[in-house]
């Protein structure tokens, strides 16, 4: 009995330091996912626990494995990236660990969480701390004008703490605390900030994405939300105002937001004169007038638009991982108005790339079946914490999956680790049974 106590007190210890590793280099990072999946294996099989696995667990793996295929084909010669490609099933174990781990009852959410939550204010106060003694608790400087934190030269420290922002709430909300309203408060708002003065302006938006979400759908909190949201925005402008650094990168995201140019492209294209009949010459002077001096005029809009023209040319098995670049770098030769990177910066663009439409269409319904397993069970819950548990869980699978943000390759160590563990828990926390007076 006791050997069996010992076993799950190593499970959780080596579980519950996940966001913490997160801090830490990419090498770390894989070093720690390879022992913890291997581990987790291990002891599930030392306890008699039989590995329990759903549609959901069975289509992630034809996710992947669709992306190998895909990789296969495209990069039969180069052993690297097939092994890298292979090397992916790695997130569909961690799903699949995570979710037994809340099945068998081995980790409490609430250490989980709440460790996340203090990982997101420490990385947030590094980030005050780097904003005004120039460097960070560990010595790190800025990099490149962005304010990293213990992430020394990525620029993830925003996202980061947006990524982890709603787990962290849950932590705060189901603490041992007499005042959960005031302490909430006051911790959306010195994440707000933290978010803010690391400079990334994504993550930024999507926090009060996420604030209203929780606005609409978290009824016994709502008043803080709002209360919240309106003092993070009377912030952001006194700060806006004062700060150069957070002035500058602010009101550059002007190039990026291309909704009012689509319309005024729409408008100019009739007062144009332009129509279906239009010649050919007629439509290439509005597009060098109009498109290419409007439409895309931020590098992620340039970006977006030659992950568009590479998917088109492998539409329904896609181009395998890491091919973007590759694509890009050809097309770009004949295709001037094309702005290659290292992936697409935008996850639903990646997926096509990488998988087309079949593995597009396998990971929606991944997604979809996720979200209607908790549907079901907050329409048929009336505990309110456990509700709002599974809120929470929707909150955050709407916030990460937001179409128009920029976001790193989940098909890579820090922010796929980070993507497909968020993922794996709104996933887990259906199976979360709360008792009544809680």
């Amino acid at each position: 009995m006791r050997s069996k106590i010992n076993i799950i007190e190593k499970f959780q210890i080596v579980f519950y330091i996940f966001p913490i590793t997160m801090l830490f280099p990419s090498g770390f990072i894989t070093s720690y996912l390879t022992i913890f999946t291997l581990f987790s294996f291990y002891y599930l099989y030392q306890l008699n626990h039989k590995i329990r696995l759903f549609l959901v667990d069975y289509l992630l793996l034809i996710f992947f494995f669709i992306s190998f295929i895909s990789t296969l084909i495209n990069f039969k010669s180069d052993y690297v990236i097939l092994l890298k490609s292979l090397s992916d099933f790695r997130f569909a174990l961690l799903f699949i660990i995570i979710r037994n781990l809340f099945i068998y009852k081995i980790v409490k959410f609430r250490m989980l969480f709440l460790i996340t939550a203090i990982c997101t204010i420490f990385l947030s106060f590094d980030i005050f701390f780097q904003h005004i003694f120039g460097h960070d608790l560990f010595g790190y400087k800025p990099s490149e004008g962005r304010y990293n934190g213990t992430f020394n030269n990525e620029a993830i420290a925003g996202s980061y703490i947006q990524k982890f922002f709603v787990i962290s709430i849950i932590g705060v909300l189901f603490a041992n605390f007499t005042n959960k309203k005031i302490l909430l408060f006051l911790f959306i708002n010195f994440i707000g900030l933290g978010i803010l003065f690391s400079l990334d302006r994504m993550p930024y938006i999507i926090f009060f994405f996420i604030l209203l979400l929780s606005i609409i759908l978290v009824k016994n909190y709502r008043f803080t939300f709002i209360l919240s949201s309106i003092i993070s925005l009377i912030l952001f402008t006194i700060i806006f105002q004062n700060n150069e650094k957070v002035n500058y990168r602010y009101k550059t995201i002007q190039n990026e937001i291309n909704i009012i140019k689509a319309i005024n492209i729409v408008t100019m294209k009739n007062n144009f004169g332009l129509s279906k009949n239009s010649s050919a010459e007629e439509l290439k002077h509005y597009e060098e007038s109009v498109v290419n001096k409007s439409f895309f005029k931020g590098d992620y809009s340039k970006i977006a638009f030659s992950a568009y023209e590479i998917a088109k040319k492998n539409i329904l098995f896609g181009s395998g991982i890491k091919s973007f670049h590759n694509k890009c770098k050809k097309l770009s030769e004949t295709n001037k108005k094309l702005l290659c990177s290292t992936h697409p910066h935008n996850m639903h663009l990646e997926i096509l790339i990488n998988t087309g439409v079949f593995g597009f269409f396998v990971f929606a319904f991944f997604i979809y079946k996720i979200l209607v397993e908790n549907l079901k069970i907050i329409y048929i819950q009336n505990n309110v914490n456990q509700k709002n548990l599974l809120i929470f869980s929707l909150i955050l699978i709407i916030s990460e999956l937001f179409p128009l943000r920029s976001y790193g390759s989940i098909f890579q160590t820090v922010n796929g680790s980070m993507f497909w563990y968020l993922i794996s828990m709104a996933s887990a926390l259906s199976f979360v049974k709360l008792k009544s007076n809680n």
